[in-house]
């Protein structure tokens, strides 16, 4: 028992003031995150994983402790990027830089109903098409006959797909590396 004591106190009693100081910086710097945490989406997640991540490279980056740290810092920083595109989603809604309408509501003769009419004031997706050409060719079979617009949907989901796919084969491939 007192071989015990002993260590505990070298290895975790001599540093107790440090560890409790180093607990209460994290309950602060992590507050505001968890303040407005919620369960029901995962774009809270990505916030979280997003704030991990970024405090982490920071902290490598502010230490460098190790050769080679400027690699794992620059994947950290690619990983929040991503997380950022993913959750504005970006690729899913960057066909709207190529495509515009304008919506209006257009009273149906006879009826006391509405209905929901566009005028399309600039199309420009075949550049978005060529612009992502290999993505064009992997639109499934099934969408060959469909609208420009539709196509463009689908494409923006497949890149989406495509960056939750990237982000999280690169933490897969690189988290076991990002400690100091």
């Amino acid at each position: 028992m007192k071989i015990f004591k002993k260590w505990w106190w070298y290895s975790t009693g001599f540093h107790l003031h440090k560890i409790i100081w180093e607990g209460i910086k994290n309950l602060w710097k992590w507050f505001p995150l968890v303040w407005n945490d919620r369960d029901y989406d995962h774009a809270f997640i990505f916030d979280v994983l997003k704030f991990k991540i970024k405090n982490t490279a920071d902290y490598i980056e502010k230490h460098k402790r190790y050769e080679d740290w400027e690699y794992d810092v620059e994947k950290m920083r690619l990983c929040i990027r991503l997380i950022d595109k993913i959750q504005n989603d970006d690729y899913q809604s960057e066909y709207q830089n190529y495509y515009e309408t304008d919506l209006f509501t257009k009273k149906i003769e006879d009826k006391e109903l509405y209905e929901l009419k566009s005028n399309v004031l600039r199309d420009d997706l075949v550049n978005y098409f060529n612009k992502y050409s290999n993505d064009f060719r992997k639109l499934p079979e099934s969408y060959k006959d469909h609208s420009e617009v539709s196509k463009a949907l689908i494409m923006g989901g497949m890149r989406q797909a495509k960056a939750n796919k990237l982000l999280f084969t690169i933490i897969e491939k690189n988290i076991h590396h990002w400690w100091d």
